[in-house]
């Protein structure tokens, strides 16, 4: 199914967690939500569950809305970033009530999900360690076959095998059943490395946002030397989004162009080295020019 966001608007105790957001998320993709701690990531995965509802805009999913919508909230999956269960629970007790609230439920699935993570059924899931109690948390969600999976922080307490066996299980959904899968996370190389595109919140609003290779094509990253100053025409020359100096070497965050060695090189610098943008730096580059960066801390004696 494909989700489109319109205009969405949340507020919770008088401020706006989400502000007249707008996005479009494709079936079958992979998608991540970044942004700072407070930015309404959370909150938006709840409102594209239908566990929220936004008082402005509306979340649909193929044209239908999900807010009272039972028969979709079947088919769309809210993994949040604390596991929770039943007190006293085992993960067989789950398996009975999830089978109960989700007529899709695979019980096959899920006893071949048990035997791969080797988890004891019967033990009750509170004396798991927090890693295996994530793991718990995914055997049932994997078993529901859900078309759309909203994830939050979902790899958080898991070692690194743990992490690519899920990392795998996800991928397969969406090669396979082209499940859309939706991922809120801090781990910008985690996310780099698995999603299709990324959209930056702050404060409840979208800035930034691009499928992974668009970013990597249109901007990089231009190291370069001169043994003075720099020639003003070669700044003149390149559309410079960001600029810091160390010594002699000047990092420019530049748009790219197919042209960039040729001008650069009529300049006859020291030195010179163009590199592809990480997501993290395109996520320092556009909090920083809101004001949330890192900055000196000095703590008076």
């Amino acid at each position: 199914m494909n989700i489109e966001i319109s205009n969405l608007t949340k507020t919770i105790e008088g401020q706006k967690v989400i502000n007249h957001f707008n996005l479009l998320i494709s079936e079958g993709s992979i998608h991540g939500i970044l942004g700072s701690n407070g930015a309404g990531k959370t909150t938006m995965l709840k409102v594209m569950a239908g566990l929220l509802k936004a008082e402005i805009g509306q979340v649909n999913f193929d044209g239908c809305s999900i807010y009272d919508n039972s028969a979709l909230k079947q088919k769309v999956v809210f993994v949040p970033d604390i596991p929770y269960f039943f007190r006293g629970a085992s993960l067989q007790d789950q398996r009975k009530f999830y089978e109960r609230v989700y007529q899709s439920f695979d019980g096959k699935r899920f006893e071949q999900l048990c035997d791969m993570f080797q988890l004891d059924v019967k033990q009750p899931i509170a004396s798991f360690s927090k890693g295996m109690q994530r793991q718990a948390l995914f055997i049932l969600v994997l078993s529901i076959k859900a078309d759309i999976l909203l994830l939050d922080e979902p790899f958080d307490g898991l070692d690194p095998i743990i992490r690519q066996k899920i990392k795998n299980l996800l991928i397969q959904e969406v090669s396979e059943r082209s499940v859309t899968l939706v991922i809120s996370s801090h781990n910008l190389r985690e996310v780099e490395d698995l999603c299709d595109a990324v959209t930056i919140l702050h404060y409840g609003q979208k800035i930034y946002s691009s499928a992974i290779d668009t970013m990597k094509t249109n901007i990089c990253k231009l190291q370069i030397a001169f043994r003075s100053d720099p020639p003003k025409a070669l700044f003149d020359q390149l559309q410079i989004y960001k600029q810091t100096k160390t010594g002699r070497v000047y990092t420019l965050l530049i748009r790219k162009d197919n042209n960039i060695e040729q001008i650069i090189t009529q300049f006859n610098p020291l030195m010179y080295d163009i590199l592809p943008l990480t997501l993290e730096e395109i996520f320092s580059y556009e909090m920083g020019e809101r004001g949330y960066e890192i900055h000196n801390i000095i703590l008076e004696s």
